[in-house]
């Protein structure tokens, strides 16, 4: 019996080991990452924005300090409140001071730039505190006292 003529094949390589050097990225890749972490990076971008800007309006951590008040009667009295949380902002709010009651702040009034173009007035009407504020050119705003539960 005679064996077969059987040559030897070659070694292959293994399919799973990947050729050095042939294979590259697609030159599109990276752009589609940029643009796809574009969303994310804005919205942190409006999250940091949102928050700046609301805590500027937190009493704990930008308070009022007193300003000017002015006596109506005794025992009744308009405080004005200032504050600075912002660049290029200031806050104002009247605030009413009655002996024997709660402040009560009538409402406040944010003005941009030059806040020393107005001014304030406070008178009783019928028992209720009444502040006119002028403001150059952007007219006037009323803010009343409302009813004590108490009458």
């Amino acid at each position: 019996m005679t064996e077969p003529d059987v040559s030897p094949m070659a070694p292959r390589e293994p399919a799973s080991e990947p050729t050095a050097g042939k294979r590259r990225t697609p030159w599109w890749l990276p752009i589609i990452v940029i643009l796809g972490a574009l969303p994310a990076v804005f919205a942190v971008l409006i999250f940091g924005f949102i928050v700046r800007y609301s805590m500027a309006h937190d009493l704990e951590t930008c308070p009022y300090d007193p300003g000017e008040t002015r006596v109506l009667r005794d025992g009744v009295s308009v405080r004005e409140d200032r504050r600075s949380c912002l660049e290029d902002v200031d806050d104002h709010r009247w605030v009413v001071l009655r002996d024997g009651y709660d402040e009560l702040s009538l409402g406040n009034l944010p003005l941009m730039g030059d806040s020393d173009g107005f001014t304030w007035e406070a008178h009783l009407d019928e028992d209720r505190v009444v502040v006119d504020v002028a403001i150059r050119d952007r007219g006037e705003l009323t803010f009343r006292e409302p009813e004590r539960e108490d009458e």
